[in-house]
């Protein structure tokens, strides 16, 4: 609806300007202005007219519109009121899923994220990288473009081989199962006992001999030793156990799975090609490297130019290798239009300099790649260090959050602890995560809050099934009336809080779309805890059940749709909500 009035207005411009504009209407500051404005000054400068002009010119020429009620304007501003019933049959009748927008130029794009290390458990940095990379895709498909979720699972590289030698070291007569143990738990506990050989080494003189004993380890499984690659198998096949069950808690689904293990030797080949025609240089210790360009990427401390060290000097790979192959399939897989890395922010430059790196190569696709930046998730004693351990455990923290949230639901309803609320206490504890994490802006260095991500008032995950939740006792109680809202009429006592709502929910789609376009999934976080603000002053300010009927009518629909809207955003961040609380 809103849309017609801006193609409305846009048509106006044309026949009475000559101007070609595509307006995009704003909501007032204050219903006494009207619903929604548009700022004439743009198109008034290509126009070359006085702005306040155009505005009362195109007032004169809206105002025969069935849609609008009122026309005014204010300075350069033209002011719109919809028509009452227009404004909630549209609400209602295009609220949730069903009100969404589609792209005219639909892409197929690929979203990478999670890509862990299978030398250790995920953890909350992972849960971050993946709840983004999950809101990013459904936002992306509910603007109507094809999205294949991929995953890189990191799981070969000298980091592996760590945890490999120490489990050699120090525990090649345990298993998971001996001891009890989640088995990807169990991995990740052989990568912190290598930092402790590690310092060990250091402190006794032996830490050159404990390096050898690793790069040997890293060039047996390269030249597909039997013993290392049973190991390796032995140790990976643990942790995808552990992996699966964690990311299904989580809700994190793949429609396409890269592993470095299948992609080093093509990584090997192209780095062979751009050694061959020149475009990457060989060092002195042997090593290959990108040479940066100067004008992008400035000089290092000697005046020369950064490098982008793709084979180690043994020429062993480094994960830039399987990162040059995994661009080159994904494209040639998938004829994609974009391919997007949901990666954390310390790696800006790497991805700087492979897009560089893959343009040189002469890629053309390599300017459809993009870094999904995002900062990382601290603790707050300070930064999260999986060697040594300091790591908020993706499996521990929605155990204890699980628990935190069952005793705020028994808190707040005064219900005690039985198996349902552990399942609501369940979908609130990953509400309170999720939201908690997608809420403030992506580049944003976040230190994690449990307590706060649980806060009935705050802007949290909990506060939005709050409002959903009391939408749908209201609606139960309505119909245990024996109340009815199918057949509805928009009456004129409807108030300012009425408009507010209705207009919430008309903004809801163009807000999914405009996230779609910028990749920014905090919009829709925000737009729907907005949303629920609204829905909760309302509440606060006017009756439902005990208005007059025709008042109660329209405003069980408008919440009925409040409902499905508030449904819709939640799920198109990875949120499930509770019809009780």
């Amino acid at each position: 609806m809103l849309g017609q009035i801006e193609t409305a207005l846009s048509k106006a411009l044309t026949s009475v300007f000559g101007v070609a504009h595509k307006p995009t209407l704003t909501r007032t500051p204050n219903l006494k202005f009207g619903d929604v404005a548009w700022n004439c000054i743009p198109a008034a400068k290509a126009a070359g007219i006085e702005p306040a002009r155009m505005a009362t010119e195109l007032a004169t020429e809206l105002s025969a519109s069935p849609l609008i009620s009122a026309v005014s304007t204010q300075g350069p501003y033209l002011n719109i009121t919809v028509v009452s019933k227009v404004l909630f049959g549209t609400a209602v009748t295009l609220s949730g899923a069903s009100g969404r927008i589609q792209t005219e130029q639909p892409k197929r794009v690929m979203v990478e994220y999670l890509s862990p290390n299978t030398n250790k458990p995920l953890h909350l940095g992972h849960v971050r990288n993946g709840v983004l990379g999950m809101a990013l895709s459904n936002i992306l498909h509910a603007a109507g473009h094809t999205v294949i979720k991929a995953d890189l699972v990191n799981d070969r590289g000298i980091h592996i081989c760590k945890s490999m030698l120490a489990y050699l070291k120090t525990g090649a007569n345990m298993t998971p199962e001996s001891l009890g143990k989640k088995p990807d738990h169990f991995v990740g506990d052989m990568y912190v006992k290598y930092d402790k050989l590690e310092k060990a080494a250091k402190e006794d003189g032996t830490d050159k001999k404990l390096e050898a004993e690793l790069t040997l380890m890293l060039q047996k499984w390269e030249d597909g030793d039997p013993d290392t690659i049973a190991l390796w198998e032995k140790m990976n096949g643990w942790v995808y156990e552990g992996f699966e069950k964690t990311m299904e808690t989580y809700g994190f689904r793949f429609d396409k799975m890269y592993y470095e293990s299948g992609l080093y030797k093509l990584g090997k080949d192209i780095v062979e090609d751009g050694l061959a025609r020149g475009i990457f240089t060989r060092l002195p210790d042997g090593a290959v490297a990108y040479e940066l360009p100067i004008d992008q990427f400035g000089t290092n401390p000697d005046g020369g130019p950064q490098l982008f060290t793709l084979l180690r000097a043994n020429g062993t790979c480094l994960y830039t290798t399987q990162d040059l192959a995994t661009a080159k399939l994904k494209f040639e897989e998938f004829a994609l239009d974009r391919s997007i890395y949901v990666v954390g922010d310390e790696q800006d430059q790497h991805f700087k300099s492979l897009f560089s790196a893959l343009g040189a190569l002469g890629y053309d696709w390599a300017l459809q790649c993009s870094h999904f930046s995002y900062g990382m998730v601290e603790l707050p004693e300070g930064r999260m260090k999986s060697r040594e351990g300091t790591v908020v455990d993706a499996d521990d923290l929605y155990s204890d959050m699980v628990k935190r949230a069952s005793a705020a639901i028994s808190q707040k309803s005064g219900e005690q602890d039985d198996g349902q609320l552990a399942r609501r206490g369940e979908t609130l504890a990953l509400a309170a995560i999720k939201f908690f994490l997608l809420y403030p802006a992506p580049k944003t260095t976040i230190v994690y809050d449990p307590a706060k991500s649980l806060d009935f008032e705050g802007e949290t995950g909990a506060y939005c099934l709050y409002a959903y939740a009391r939408i749908k006792k209201l609606l139960q109680t309505a119909r245990m009336q024996g109340i009815s809202w199918s057949s509805l009429r928009y009456p004129a006592s409807l108030t300012d809080d009425d408009r507010l709502l209705a207009l919430e929910l008309l903004e809801f789609p163009q807000t999914v779309f405009n996230a779609a376009e910028v990749e920014k999934p905090a919009h829709v976080a925000r737009k729907v805890l907005k949303l629920s603000r609204t829905l909760h002053r309302f509440y606060a300010n006017q009756p439902v059940l005990t208005s007059p009927p025709a008042v109660r009518e329209a405003r069980l629909a408008l919440l009925e749709a409040t409902a499905k809207t508030i449904a819709w955003g939640l799920e198109l961040l990875g949120i499930d909500v509770l019809e009780q609380m």
